[in-house]
């Protein structure tokens, strides 16, 4: 079982595609894979994958509430993450909701997606490509910027929130940092953020 998804028998799943399986996201019977041009969403039924849309925004990434219910696809060509939703997870039809105009080359979501994290490596804050992660609240279907995080320890190219990953009540956020020097060698850290009264703090 990955993320709630159940498969008994092999699978292989394909696209002609570009870049096909850059980024996946699964909930309940919910698989969406990431390809250069579109965002192919499928139904894993008995360890069968079965196609049921395909949405088409090029997804550098993609995240999706454990519900099933929310799906966001961040894209760091067009500095966009788009919101989608469905009303059934065991027939999806994602409708789109909105555009949070952020750089994502890395997004998460929340059991129920009415928070939304958002890696940008390339941010500038210091010096070049320290990075930065954003967390964005949904309320119903409106979007608001509630913090932006950057690195504990900045260098140039630190490349702060290059991945990011939280648990399952987002009580913590992890963010990766390949490039940190903070060891002292350019060998990479990981930083753990830590909710308390609605705010994430190191």
């Amino acid at each position: 079982i990955v993320n709630n998804v159940a498969t008994n028998t092999s699978t292989t799943i394909s696209s002609s595609d570009s870049n096909f399986g850059s980024s996946i996201a699964s909930a309940k019977n919910i698989l969406a894979i990431t390809s250069g041009t579109n965002v192919k969403v499928y139904t894993v039924t008995n360890g069968t994958a079965t196609s049921v849309q395909t949405i088409g925004n090029v997804g550098v990434s993609v995240t999706m509430s454990s519900d099933g219910h929310w799906l966001y696809i961040g894209n760091d060509i067009a500095n966009k993450v788009y919101s989608y939703w469905t009303d059934s997870v065991s027939s999806p039809s994602y409708s789109y909701v909105g555009a949070i105009s952020q750089k994502a080359s890395a997004v998460k979501t929340n059991s129920n997606g009415t928070k939304i994290f958002i890696a940008d490596p390339s941010a500038t804050n210091v010096d070049a490509n320290n990075g930065n992660v954003y967390v964005y609240t949904r309320t119903a279907n409106s979007f608001s910027l509630t913090q932006t995080l950057s690195s504990q320890h900045k260098n140039a190219g630190a490349r702060f929130g290059t991945s990011i990953d939280i648990d399952g009540t987002a009580g913590n956020l992890f963010v990766g940092i390949p490039g940190s020097t903070a060891s002292g060698e350019p060998n990479g850290i990981v930083e753990r953020y830590t909710l308390s009264s609605g705010t994430y703090t190191f």
